[in-house]
């Protein structure tokens, strides 16, 4: 018997590891998993994985359209029955659900009381 090939001798000394070490791969999942929950559990983590989830490649977008037709849809039917333009706002921030975008609506509140428009 020869020596195996390079290739050859990584995939067996990556199968040893494996099978050798499995609990150490279980144990890192369930720390990563442990970890990621309890990040997105605080108002900094939770704002930054929504942030992310709308950047995503192909999801972010839908996620965005999603929340631009809600927003749009909500305050319209606000407006139509004479609930003012502010507390429309308060209102369409409060059913947001994404936590990145509550804060975008009150920093848009806040520009409005300073007399910008809704458009710009």
């Amino acid at each position: 018997g020869g020596t195996l090939p390079l290739p050859t001798r990584i995939l067996v000394h990556m199968h040893h590891a494996i099978t050798g070490y499995w609990w150490i791969g279980a144990l890192l999942t369930v720390g990563v998993i442990i970890g990621f929950r309890a990040f997105v559990r605080s108002d900094e983590g939770r704002i930054a994985w929504d942030r992310f989830r709308l950047v995503i490649p192909g999801y972010g977008r839908i996620i965005r359209h999603r929340y631009y037709a809600q927003f749009s849809r909500t305050l319209g039917t606000l407006m139509e029955n004479g609930i003012p333009l502010l507390r429309s706002l308060d209102l369409v921030t409060e059913i947001a659900g994404n936590r990145f975008l509550e804060r975008k609506l009150v920093e848009v509140r806040r520009a409005v009381i300073d007399g910008a428009t809704l458009s710009a």
